[in-house]
């Protein structure tokens, strides 16, 4: 007698990834894991996903010896890769819970695998000799999957050749679970090392020439050979090679394809790199507001926040919503009419900026990070908005999306006191004020140019920034 106990199960292995950054004017900055031609070859940057059945659990009843397995007990388990999985191998194990009036050398089993047609394309076999009571035993080691059905048909018999009258009984028992579990593939790949790796070893082990930056005191390692050097974090308290690997120069070879576009490498940070879009994606309003909240032109807060008055959430800059996930449904309100310049006061006007003038619309709603064909885009004050599409300019797919790391972002900028904000930049000054507690709201609620209640933030947490 055998129980029949369904069980479906989809193994999902999550694996991090990577990130993107929108910069003003349209520019992206990407963190992102190196892909060989062959396939991913980092554990964070995808996701395994197969489908598996296993038509009966549990296996039980008495066996009667054969010299085939025409008398066996068969069970089968059927699996394949969902679309969009990275690569992965399946393994099938049957574990003993029971074994009794037999020897176990003549116990056998024996795995036949079929494709969606039904064709026979793989045997395995063997017995349980070396099998021991709760300990799962491997019929299936690691089988390739692909996207087409397979059906692995599992036969468990008696070999009656390996069995006499004195280790036999024809009260025999036997009873077994069959599991099946699966793993990224990785050790078939002619694996070239990751790119954050490579281009850091190409600084380390170059010849390095030091260059101190008078002006800030602080003194740097190029490797001019190849147009690397390390930032140490502006700061000569830190090791001249302990910061961010950086490329310099007016055209280093730095070109890299991702989101099968071109874009450029800036350097590796904290173990992943940081590219930059050859091209822009076009002009789109970094933030924007009806004529209430400074006068149409928003306000300087990239990543949510709070209302000081009452603690209610603010979602973030409308470039940050279009660019990111997790805003499919944002609706925002838009001017009705196309916003024109009011010649006394200079600025821009949504008719007479009441609130009839304005209406309510789902916009900047993740459309690049979706690859949207069709939506609408801020693209100017006074809450303009306007038809735009992504079907060419956005993220092309989950393989990408999938290698976007979420991580934190620093936001600080200059103070308006700052004696050198008219004066020569630096990076040092530039990396300073970044990782500063000066945030991009500097103004104070009902002030002339620049109100709004929203707490500035220095920090964000998230994908493209």
């Amino acid at each position: 007698m055998i129980n029949m106990i369904k069980e479906r199960k989809k193994l999902i292995i999550s694996m991090a990834s990577i990130l993107l950054i929108i910069l003003v004017g349209g520019f992206t900055y990407s963190y992102f894991t190196f892909i060989t031609n062959n396939g991913i070859v980092n554990s964070d940057s995808g996701k395994l996903d197969i489908d598996y059945n296993i038509s009966n659990a549990t296996v039980e009843g008495l066996l009667i010896p054969s010299s085939n397995r025409n008398s066996s007990v068969m069970e089968s388990v059927t699996a394949k890769l969902n679309t969009g999985s990275i690569p992965g191998k399946l393994n099938i194990y049957i574990t003993p819970t029971f074994i009794t009036g037999m020897p176990k050398e003549a116990l056998m089993w024996e795995v036949d695998v079929l494709n969606s047609s039904g064709t026979l394309i793989y045997n395995m076999q063997g017995d349980f000799s070396t099998a021991s009571i709760n300990s799962p035993l491997k019929i299936v080691d690691g089988y390739n999957l692909t996207t087409n059905l397979l059906t692995f048909n599992i036969y468990i018999w008696l070999n009656g050749e390996r069995i006499d009258n004195e280790n036999f009984s024809a009260d025999n028992g036997f009873t077994a679970t069959i599991s099946a579990d699966s793993v990224a593939i990785t050790g078939i790949f002619n694996l070239e090392p990751l790119a954050s790796d490579y281009i850091t070893g190409l600084y380390l082990s170059s010849n390095k020439t030091q260059y101190t930056d008078s002006k800030y005191n602080i003194t740097y390692n190029y490797a001019e050979d190849v147009n690397l050097m390390n930032d140490r974090l502006a700061s000569m308290s830190v090791n001249p090679d302990s910061g961010n690997v950086r490329y310099y120069g007016q055209n280093p070879n730095n070109y890299v394809t991702f989101n099968g576009e071109l874009w450029r490498i800036i350097g590796v940070f904290d173990g992943k790199l940081k590219i930059i879009r050859n091209e822009s994606i076009g002009t789109y309003s970094w933030d924007t507001s009806d004529y209430s909240v400074n006068m149409g032109y928003g306000i300087n807060q990239w990543g949510e926040s709070i209302h000081s008055d009452d603690n209610s959430v603010y979602d973030g800059a409308d470039l940050m919503k279009l660019l990111n996930p997790g805003y499919e449904n944002n609706e925002d309100k838009v001017c009705k009419t196309t916003p024109v310049k009011n010649n006394e006061t200079n600025y821009y006007d949504c008719g007479t900026n009441s609130a009839s003038d304005y209406q309510e619309i789902e916009v900047n709603n993740s459309l690049y990070w979706n690859g949207s064909s069709s939506g609408k885009c801020f693209t100017g004050v006074n809450s303009k908005a306007s038809d735009c599409s992504f079907s060419t300019t956005g993220l092309k797919n989950n393989a990408t999306r999938n290698m976007i790391d979420e991580v934190v972002w620093n936001l600080g900028t200059n103070s308006r006191s700052d004696s050198v904000w008219n004066d020569m930049m630096t990076a040092s000054k530039l990396y300073e004020w970044e990782h500063s507690n000066n945030s991009g709201i500097q103004c104070a609620k009902n002030s002339t140019h620049c109100s709004t209640d929203v707490v500035g933030t220095t920090t964000w947490t998230g994908k493209v920034g």
